[in-house]
């Protein structure tokens, strides 16, 4: 992973690569090599980045993924706390992280920390393995999650989580009759334009 300024300046390594180190005109400590640019929506207007790291791995499981917020900057980076065997987070639109999907197979659960405790509280919980399972895919500033999810079908849709009355709605707000969705969102700050 490198971090570049728009105008090609200040290039820098962040993270160790096996076989292959770029050197820099000053000494820095880097981060692992199994440490991975987190692929999700989060805050896009700081000198940050997210990124994953598995403590775990295995021939058949990756596991104990730590998510860390690195200043492409200076290199320096702060473990942001979620919960145990977590796999997907979700951001608000200051940068906090709201949502994780936690999996330790067979099960799974859609967590959600509320602004107002602090503190984490499962949402929904599911078997992952049948394929039932529910996967974030933004927080608007309403208190509107958009999921993906089957909900009982055998076709994914995208549904909406009402977060104040803690309830999945009924029906998808999209969904195709002969194919699964998927849906990413088209947003600009904490809204959401479309998918």
């Amino acid at each position: 992973l490198f971090a570049v300024n728009d105008d090609g300046s200040r290039f820098r390594q962040l993270v160790e690569r096996v076989s292959y180190r770029v050197t820099t005109d000053r000494a820095q400590e880097l981060l692992p090599w199994n440490t991975f640019l987190h692929t999700g929506v989060g805050l896009q207007e700081s000198e940050h980045v997210l990124v994953v790291k598995p403590l775990t791995l295995g021939e058949k499981k990756v596991d104990y993924l730590t998510l860390q917020r690195v200043n492409t900057l200076n290199g320096h980076y702060e473990q942001i706390d979620s919960p145990t065997h977590s796999v997907k987070w979700l951001f608000d639109s200051k940068g906090d992280l709201r949502i994780a999907v936690t999996e330790d197979e067979p099960h799974g659960a859609l967590l959600y920390r509320d602004p107002s405790s602090n503190k984490w509280e499962t949402l929904q919980e599911f078997d992952s393995y049948t394929g039932q399972g529910i996967d974030p895919l933004f927080l608007d500033g309403n208190g509107k999650l958009y999921v993906e999810t089957r909900h009982g079908g055998d076709k994914s849709g995208v549904y909406v989580y009402d977060l104040a009355i803690r309830k999945l709605s009924d029906k998808p707000l999209l969904v195709a009759d002969l194919f699964d969705i998927n849906a990413t969102p088209v947003t600009r700050g904490n809204k959401l334009l479309g998918f």
